[in-house]
């Protein structure tokens, strides 16, 4: 799922420009920010390593300097700079996070997870923690907090595909159906996705919620996307069971057992259909 995600860092430009004003008077700080600008790294961390030797508590400098470490691939270096910055300045969630995504970087989940709730301890409205801690969450199998980080990303307005993409995921793991159908039902029709996948959770969500003509809608839209797809047909047979309309059923499920028949689901439907056909003979 984390492949999906290409979360951000908005904030740290928001925390950088506003710190701008309080460095008039500190020309090798100032130099290295202008080298930084510029995109000289290497000359950017020079002299923010000479200013760190006069200014050894400036939170700023570190950060600074870990995101100039950032660029040049220098992770741990970057990481142990924001360790410094948060030790200085231990009340900032922005450092928690860009610490977060230097570790999700080295695949450190768990280094990462723990610095998303500490972030979010400190500012439960801080939309970039929900959204990465919600997506670690959601790896980690915490279905729950998965939905309850995700819903308040939503909440902040997140509005990226895959937040709901998600979110649905998290409500159908804790059985949220109904939730999980909306989610999708947002993918398909605000981000205009059409993928086939979408539409058969949501006839899978709508099937489980006991909205039946809908998932028939759905698995339909499924099968004639890709006819070749028999889960569809056994949802929408046992869709259409629930339905009493069993003609349509047996169709869909003798067409289901000709493409895998050794299906036991869909051979113990069609005999529970054909008894009870019998029965009203």
């Amino acid at each position: 799922m984390l492949h999906r995600l290409k979360i951000a860092v908005i904030l740290l430009f928001l925390c950088l420009n506003s710190l701008q004003a309080q460095e008039a008077d500190r020309p090798i700080f100032n130099k290295g920010f202008s080298l930084y600008s510029s995109g000289d790294m290497q000359g950017a961390i020079k002299y923010f390593s000479q200013s760190l030797e006069s200014e050894k508590r400036s939170a700023q400098t570190y950060l600074y300097r870990a995101m100039a470490f950032k660029s040049t691939g220098e992770l741990l270096a970057a990481i142990n700079d924001l360790s410094s910055g948060i030790s200085i300045d231990s009340l900032n969630p922005h450092y928690f996070f860009l610490r977060a995504q230097l570790y999700m970087e080295l695949r450190k989940s768990d280094l990462a997870y723990d610095d998303c709730t500490r972030g979010i301890d400190l500012d439960e409205d801080h939309l970039e923690l929900r959204i990465l801690r919600g997506t670690l969450a959601l790896i980690k199998g915490e279905h729950e907090l998965a939905v309850e980080d995700l819903h308040q990303a939503v909440i902040l307005g997140a509005d990226q595909p895959d937040i709901f993409y998600m979110r649905a995921e998290a409500n159908a793991a804790t059985g949220q159906w109904a939730a999980a159908a909306e989610d999708l039902t947002t993918l398909i029709n605000l981000y205009n996705r059409r993928d086939t996948n979408l539409y058969f959770s949501r006839g899978e969500a709508f099937y489980l919620t006991g909205a039946y003509q809908s998932a028939i809608r759905d698995f339909t839209t499924v099968i004639k996307n890709n006819p070749d797809m028999q889960p569809a047909y056994l949802y929408r047979a046992k869709a259409s069971f629930c339905l009493e309309r069993y003609s349509d059923a047996l169709s869909d499920l003798q067409t289901a057992l000709n493409m895998q028949p050794d299906c036991e689901d869909s051979r113990e439907l069609k005999q529970t259909i054909d008894t009870i056909l019998g029965y009203r003979q």
